[in-house]
């Protein structure tokens, strides 16, 4: 079985990594955790590409939750002191996978 890297997986795909997280969180992709880091099988990769499985160019509030693991709620505060940049649809925050890579390299190493 061959295995690739978030960043390999998302540059077949054509979306970018967190959208790719995105994506394993919600069970439409299939991932392996292995020593820390997590691969996921070229066949699944493969099969997301042959059934034109849509990756999102957009995160919600909960998707960025889910793979920064915390609560909606310390989103939405990052959200309204402009250290997560958001676009507002409807009444929903939408964030993008680039703004969401530029607030997480922002973070100070601890």
């Amino acid at each position: 079985m061959h295995l690739l890297t978030v960043r390999q997986a998302a540059a077949l795909l054509h979306c970018h990594p967190y959208s790719i997280y995105a994506a394993i969180y919600e069970g439409r992709l299939s991932a392996l955790k292995l020593k820390g880091n997590v691969r996921i099988p070229a066949d699944e990769v493969e099969r997301a590409l042959s059934s034109q499985e849509k990756i999102e160019t957009t995160l919600s509030v909960r998707k960025v939750a889910r793979i920064l693991t915390c609560s909606q709620s310390t989103i939405l505060r990052l959200i309204h002191a402009r250290k997560l940049k958001a676009k507002r649809t409807g009444g929903r925050f939408l964030i993008t996978p680039e703004d969401l890579e530029n607030y997480v390299l922002s973070l100070p190493n601890v």
